[in-house]
């Protein structure tokens, strides 16, 4: 959390800083950071077509927090993953969705979602015995 104050037309620096002091004081008092999610959070797994692996994790890329009045209740945030279809080679930091941070039926706040590992490019043996699994299995 950053606070920053400004103090005008004060008539010396003694002043200044007595009131940029308690404006801080005053800020910090009543206002406070909660953390929804960190850039560790799992958000769920996700199929990556032609990978190597079949699946991937995904993370927020950033940490998501709120701001709360620690005089009041806690604000109630939810939020929803949205994912899009991931096709490899894709590497760690790579948009692959968002979450959309919501709060009386209203987005507040977007974040990009990305994958935990990197994933390459399956090789022609790996595709062959996916899709013959498939085939056997009655998935295709």
């Amino acid at each position: 959390m950053r606070i920053i104050t400004v103090v005008m037309n004060e008539p010396d620096s003694a002043t200044r800083n007595s009131e940029t002091t308690a404006m801080l004081d005053y800020g910090f008092n009543m206002y406070g950071m909660e953390q929804l999610l960190n850039k560790d959070n799992v958000l769920g797994k996700i199929k990556v077509d032609l990978g190597e692996k079949e699946y991937v994790e995904v993370v927020p890329k950033e940490e998501v927090n709120i701001l709360n009045n620690k005089n009041s209740n806690k604000r109630n945030v939810t939020y929803k993953v949205e994912l899009n279809d991931v096709k490899a080679p894709i590497a760690v930091g790579d948009k692959v969705g968002k979450i959309n941070v919501i709060e009386n039926n209203k987005t507040i706040m977007t974040v990009d979602v990305t994958v935990k590992e990197d994933i390459d490019k399956a090789n022609i043996f790996i595709s062959y015995l996916r899709n013959l699994k498939d085939i056997v299995s009655g998935n295709i």
